[in-house]
């Protein structure tokens, strides 16, 4: 989902004014700021052991799952996905939410608009998938990604359509 779900959003996820302690709330504002490209506040939640995977989507070669272990390296992926596929906006609609031990597991849609050749157009993508994110002690030491890219739709939709 690393490739699919980075989005430059319009919005930028606003850092926590009071440092945040319950796992859920710390996860659904790293997810906010993953969404939206905040790289400041995404760095601020995660934990200095962080590591991401997206275990549904291999590499290059068709070896392996996309696996980031160290959060630095993490951030400038995502800075690169932006610059390159300039995504105009992001969002993720979860079905279900829920919270055990710190592992905080999200369930539902994502969806993300690009721009095309034709300003009044956008490319619209859309796949189902799971997030699980793992907070220990007050930050954000997991994120895991699972997502139907056999069920992924690609179309084109009118500009503005992002609402």
């Amino acid at each position: 989902m690393i490739c699919a779900m980075i989005a430059s959003i319009a919005l930028t996820a606003a850092a926590p004014s009071e440092p945040l302690t319950d796992p859920e709330a710390i996860a659904r504002a790293y997810l906010d700021a993953y969404v939206a490209i905040d790289l400041e506040t995404v760095r601020s939640l995660q934990s200095e052991d962080f590591m991401f995977a997206d275990e549904t989507l291999v590499d290059a070669n068709g070896d392996g799952a996309f696996v980031y272990a160290d959060a630095e390296a993490f951030l400038g992926l995502m800075a690169e996905y932006a610059e390159t596929h300039q995504p105009i906006s992001a969002r993720q609609d979860w079905d279900r939410i829920f919270e055990s031990n710190g592992r905080v597991v999200f369930s539902g849609q994502a969806t993300i608009y690009y721009p095309t050749d034709n300003p009044a157009e956008w490319r619209r993508w859309r796949a189902r998938a799971v997030a699980i994110i793992t907070v220990i002690d007050g930050r954000v030491t997991r994120h895991r990604d699972f997502v139907d890219y056999d069920g992924q739709v690609f179309d084109i939709v009118p500009a503005g359509s992002a609402h």
